[in-house]
């Protein structure tokens, strides 16, 4: 929240909105959660046991070759505001090569949780929470994409949103923005608000929606 009784512009409320977005979540996982078994795609990835408890259910499968089954990509977002002026530019950096065709399954942890000097859980889009222990493990095979959110939200002057914004919206809404709906960001579209060109395209006038709610 703001404090200051300031006037807000664009990209106060833009950066305001995505601060608020991303706290929102964090505060409903729950490092604590029971360790069960997380299947990442069929026939992909099964996360191992860390419990180390003789009844521990992951302990009753086993993984699936890499090469068969999902890819995962994990999307680092950077734990203080980002002022770097290059963001826009490195926006859409990433570590690995396209997925081949198979499932892709998105993970949204903060860099701190991924270095280990954290234990936020990642965000597991259509699961839920996962274990910052379960996460590094998985990072070891995963694409990891670090997201440079640019802080300076200009009006953009077209109707598809550049890679940096579109990063920005994802990073912030996490799942289609109808009540109720948790629908994972990456299978969303973008959408105006006030419909393009009335509207700008700009965080405040953005959204995320599945095809079932636009």
């Amino acid at each position: 929240m703001i404090d200051d009784d300031r006037p807000l512009g664009d990209t106060d409320l833009a950066r305001a909105c995505l601060r608020d977005g991303l706290r929102r979540v964090l505060r409903h996982l729950d490092e604590a959660a029971p360790r069960q078994p997380v299947h990442l795609a069929d026939g992909g990835l099964t996360l191992p046991c860390l419990c180390d408890t003789h009844d521990c259910p992951a302990t009753e499968t086993t993984s699936a070759s890499p090469a068969s089954g999902a890819h995962t990509v994990i999307h680092v977002l950077p734990d203080p505001p980002n002022d770097d002026a290059e963001a826009a530019e490195q926006a859409g950096a990433t570590t690995t090569a396209a997925t081949g065709g198979r499932r892709v399954v998105h993970l949204y942890p903060t860099q701190s949780t991924l270095d280990g000097a954290g234990t936020t859980p990642a965000l597991l889009a259509g699961y839920g929470a996962l274990p910052a222990a379960a996460l590094r493990d998985l990072a070891t095979r995963a694409a990891v994409r670090h997201l440079r959110l640019p802080t300076d939200f200009g009006v953009e002057d077209h109707y598809r949103p550049s890679a940096a914004l579109a990063d920005c919206i994802r990073a912030r809404d996490l799942t289609c923005r109808f009540p109720g709906c948790d629908h994972p960001a990456e299978s969303c579209d973008i959408d105006h608000t006030i419909r393009w060109p009335a509207g700008p395209t700009h965080p405040a006038n953005l959204k995320l929606l599945c095809r079932t709610h636009k």
